[in-house]
This record gives structure tokens, C-alpha cells and sequence, in this order.
């Protein structure tokens, strides 16, 4: 089983090196709308925020940022 884990890990990092602006599902530069049309909402948010909305919104252990026009600019 760890082999297997191991080898999703490789092919998704081979991945993101050949196109490191494809982390699939998700794009940088998505709104903050589009990310919880995927993923739903998150299970948790920051407590700053810019135009009422979070900068950071929390999936489990992934925290996606976003700058203050809620562009995902980081994770």
C-alpha cells in the first residue's frame, strides 16, 4: 500500500513539474466561488479577509490562498 501511495505521489509531482499553473482540478487564479463549486465549502476560513470575504480557505490539511481580489494565488 505505502508503494502505491508513493507512486501517485511521484506521478502527481511529475506532473506539476511539466505544468506547475495545472494542479488539477484547481488553477491559479480561480475566484474563491469557483474553488467551493469544486470542492464545496471548506472546513474552515481565516479570520482576515478583504471585501468580507476569507483570504484563506482551509480543505482538510490544504489551505488555498487568495490575494485581496480572491484570486487563489498560493497553496
Amino acid at each position: 500500500m505505502a508503494k502505491e501511495k508513493q507512486e501517485k505521489i511521484n506521478i502527481w509531482r511529475n506532473q506539476i513539474l511539466q505544468n506547475p499553473r495545472d494542479i488539477l482540478p484547481l488553477k491559479f487564479g480561480m475566484s474563491q466561488d469557483e474553488v467551493i463549486e469544486i470542492f464545496g465549502y471548506p472546513d474552515a476560513v481565516s479570520t482576515m479577509r478583504s471585501d468580507g470575504k476569507p483570504l484563506i480557505l482551509k480543505y482538510r490539511d490544504i489551505e488555498l490562498h487568495f490575494d485581496g481580489k480572491t484570486i487563489m494565488d498560493s497553496i
